[in-house]
């Protein structure tokens, strides 16, 4: 199961962390914080996002609205989007589809793709949605920008996490065997960006390497950046950063993949995954 360092216990009973736009509502960001921690994980991403598109002084990031969800709280006060029925974690290339809650994780989805809706329905454009998360989060917002939205979002943030089998097929995953075939994938304009943990020991790399894989066999177009040394428990300071320079980069435009900015070198087995090619990743 994932594992990340607690932070603090949320401090609102509220089902989410709305930050509204200073401007007239033009876009939505949309992020699943990781276990163990709650929707503050990402109080931080409006500041940094205006700070990048001040250094470029290209466009207003003013009318941004950004929603940050709470999981809800286990039997033990934690944050969990979804409870691990398995007595012991999967084979580390199975830790995709570790025995779940189903129902916890259908009633997510399903709450998720309602604010997603709901915010398309308010702007009148997909594209204008963004949606991410990180670890856990990431899988659900994975799943739902794949599988709940009809018609491609503006783009997807995947921050230390994987695609699950659930949103890869097999419809009917089984766990601790087998490899994704992506059966339930079908190509989508929406762009993927993918920031990974070259120590990453939840979802290690050759896993995260394997399933974007997958993805990009659907036709969907991963960027992603890597963080040689970056672990999947520890906080990444790194992290929401990358996310507000992918955002700032992006300006917007649609049909505009941001650029990457560092040298791509040869990926070095297990030491990192990878930068808009399978085979390269980014120091």
């Amino acid at each position: 199961m994932p594992r990340r360092r607690k932070k603090k216990k949320r401090s609102t009973s509220e089902a989410e962390l709305i930050v509204e736009p200073k401007n007239e509502h033009t876009h939505t960001v949309i992020m699943l914080h990781g276990t163990y921690y709650d929707g503050t994980e990402f109080e931080d991403l409006p500041d940094l996002v205006r700070q990048e598109v001040k250094q470029r002084g290209s466009w207003d990031a003013d009318g941004i609205k950004y929603i940050f969800p709470h999981s809800p709280l286990n039997e033990d006060g934690d944050n969990f989007w979804y409870d691990y029925l398995a007595d012991d974690d999967a084979h580390e290339m199975q830790c995709d589809n570790d025995e779940i809650d189903l129902e916890q994780w259908n009633t997510q989805l399903r709450r998720i793709a309602g604010i997603v809706e709901n915010e398309v329905a308010a702007l009148g454009d997909s594209k204008k949605v963004f949606l991410g998360g990180n670890s856990a989060g990431g899988t659900i917002a994975i799943h739902v920008a794949l599988h709940h939205c009809a018609a491609p979002l503006g783009g997807l943030f995947c921050l230390r996490t994987c695609p699950m089998r659930h949103s890869l097929g097999p419809a009917e995953p089984k766990p601790g065997r087998g490899e994704p075939d992506g059966s339930l994938l079908t190509a989508t304009e929406m762009p993927v960006f993918a920031y990974q943990a070259g120590c990453d020991d939840t979802y290690i790399p050759e896993l995260q390497a394997r399933n974007y894989s997958v993805i990009e066999d659907a036709g969907i177009v991963v960027t992603r950046h890597v963080k040689p040394d970056g672990t999947h428990d520890e906080d990444d300071p790194e992290e929401n950063p990358k996310v507000a320079e992918w955002i700032a980069d992006f300006g917007w435009n649609s049909n505009k993949v941001p650029r990457c900015h560092r040298q791509c070198v040869p990926l070095q087995p297990r030491a990192c995954l990878g930068c808009l090619t399978r085979n390269t990743a980014v120091l």
